[in-house]
């Protein structure tokens, strides 16, 4: 009973908090590579900004307003990571959060046993994306790919995939991961090579 009421007593008091900063706040879920994604956004960004992000991997119902805290008045950007286990939570994390762009990485097997199925789960989790700006998803992944149509109408979306699942639509087009994990992308009309330091599938897509 006490941790619950700590944990309402924080959702109660960072969305005032959340509106005191008018800074660009990227969140990021999926059942895999929040923290990868978050840590190379930081690396990327960090040398040109003031960056925030959450400590380690603090994404759940605690987690996420502790590191909401840590906003302040020099932050230029934050990177937050959110997760869920249960139907409900989302929301809750986004009228936290407020961000103003969204990422999913994918949807996978982690806390399955608490939705009806993975479409749920997606969906749930693509909730993070309502009053965003933008979101950035995994289109190959078949479960985002079929729920984007439950996103905002006016969402921009920045989608990628690869070149045998690509649509019309997909922003960027990966044509292959090779041994040495240097992803080919296309952008049409143009295309580009990026070096990334970690082997692996599963990396290299938190990577893209």
């Amino acid at each position: 009973a006490t941790t619950e009421l700590f944990t309402l007593s924080l959702h109660d008091a960072l969305p005032i908090l959340a509106c005191q900063f008018h800074i660009p706040v990227i969140a990021i879920t999926g059942s895999n590579g929040k923290t990868t994604v978050k840590e190379w956004l930081y690396q990327l960004l960090a040398p040109d900004y003031n960056i925030t992000r959450s400590p380690r991997s603090y994404n759940s119902q605690v987690g996420v307003p502790l590191s909401v805290w840590l906003i302040n008045q020099h932050t230029d950007i934050a990177i937050l990571e959110a997760g869920i286990s249960n139907m409900g939570e989302m929301e809750r994390l986004n009228r936290i959060i407020q961000p103003t762009t969204a990422v999913l990485t994918n949807i996978g097997q982690a806390h399955q046993e608490n939705f009806l199925s993975f479409d749920i789960k997606c969906s749930e989790k693509l909730q993070l994306a309502q009053g965003c700006q933008s979101a950035v998803l995994n289109a190959s992944d078949h479960c985002i790919a079929h729920c984007m149509d439950t996103l905002p109408p006016d969402l921009h979306c920045i989608t990628w995939n690869t070149a045998d699942n690509a649509t019309p639509s997909t922003t960027l087009v990966i044509t292959g991961i090779e041994k040495n994990t240097i992803p080919s992308s296309s952008h049409q009309p143009s295309s580009a090579q990026c070096g990334l330091p970690l082997c692996g599938k599963q990396p290299s897509h938190s990577g893209l």
